[in-house]
């Protein structure tokens, strides 16, 4: 490969960031039903935690910096990092259970409200356990670098 490979054109991954903009459009849509239910229990940080949190995953998966990614272990470090030290807590300061399962919906009333309540009520007592939490990112971390996982991934023609 050549030492000028870095500046090859580059076009973003459509599957990937139509995944992305899909999910900040579902949440939006979510965030605005609930918005005008309860303002003050949907705050506007919480969509912009997320909005940040969301482009922080397309930075390391769909940008021009996951080019990189082969060339450099420091980048690819880098892009974990950014992971799980920015793009999931600003995810999760989202608060993304109730508007993602709002913003789905097609229909809304007040007992779609009710039952979504009730499904994120689920989540927000069984995933935020610290021992949960821990084994989901360290299995999600492992199984990645797995190097018959890793091998499989790099012979996909598909890019994310």
């Amino acid at each position: 490969m050549s030492d000028r490979a870095h500046l090859q054109p580059w076009s973003p991954p459509l599957v990937a960031t139509f995944a992305l903009v899909l999910m900040a459009l579902i949440y939006l849509r979510g965030w605005l039903r609930l918005r005008r239910a309860s303002p003050i229990s949907f705050p506007s940080w919480r969509l912009a935690a997320f909005m940040a949190g969301l482009f922080s995953v397309w930075t390391t998966a769909a940008s021009s910096l996951a080019t990189l990614d082969h060339r450099s272990l420091s980048i690819h470090m880098v892009k974990h990092l950014l992971l799980m030290t920015v793009a999931a807590p600003l995810v999760l300061a989202g608060a993304p259970v109730l508007p993602l399962l709002c913003g789905i919906r097609r229909r809304f009333s007040q007992n779609d409200v009710v039952i979504a309540i009730g499904r994120a009520r689920w989540f927000e007592r069984h995933l935020p356990h610290p021992g949960f939490c821990w084994l989901a990112g360290t299995a999600a971390v492992i199984g990645w670098h797995l190097p018959a996982a890793f091998q499989l991934a790099l012979l996909s023609r598909a890019r994310y």
